[in-house]
């Protein structure tokens, strides 16, 4: 680090660690304010009462929590990394064989090569014969064979 920036770096490090143990030391004092209490603020206000908003967490918790949170965003960056490698190595999927180009007409006419199918034998029509009529018949229409009664005889 000491490289990167030169001659800076003790006055840089040296002013970050100020800023740190600054942070560290300053106690915050919030004030609870509104009429649900449902407000906060760093200045007093009526009716506002003051609340504790100290980090109860010991220095070894704290130093852990950090580490954790460290980790983790290393994890996340990774993970990141591998998902954007995975996308830029797949390949959409294209189409194959579809040519837009418009056909000629004689491409349009010809049929596939191959053994031609026989022609199918017309049926002459009887000119004299009419077509047979549709008639839809309902249920219980039809003709039904009477059932004799079980007593009598046939």
């Amino acid at each position: 680090m000491a490289a990167a920036f030169g001659v800076f770096a003790p006055s840089l490090i040296g002013a970050l660690l100020g800023v740190f143990c600054l942070c560290a030391t300053a106690t915050q004092t919030v004030y609870r304010c509104g009429p649900q209490g449902n407000e906060y603020s760093q200045t007093p206000c009526q009716s506002g009462r003051a609340i504790d908003v100290a980090d109860p967490r010991s220095t070894a918790q704290i130093a852990e929590a950090r580490k954790t949170s460290a980790a983790q965003s290393r994890l996340a960056l990774q993970l990141a990394n591998e998902r954007r490698a995975n996308e830029r190595a797949l390949r959409p999927s294209v189409a194959g064989g579809i040519d837009f180009r418009r056909a000629s007409p004689l491409q349009a006419t010809v049929s596939k090569p191959g053994k031609p199918k026989a022609a199918k034998p017309q049926r002459q029509a009887d000119t004299a014969a009419k077509p047979k009529e549709f008639v839809a018949i309902g249920p219980g229409s039809g003709k039904k064979k009477k059932k004799a009664p079980s007593g009598a005889q046939v």
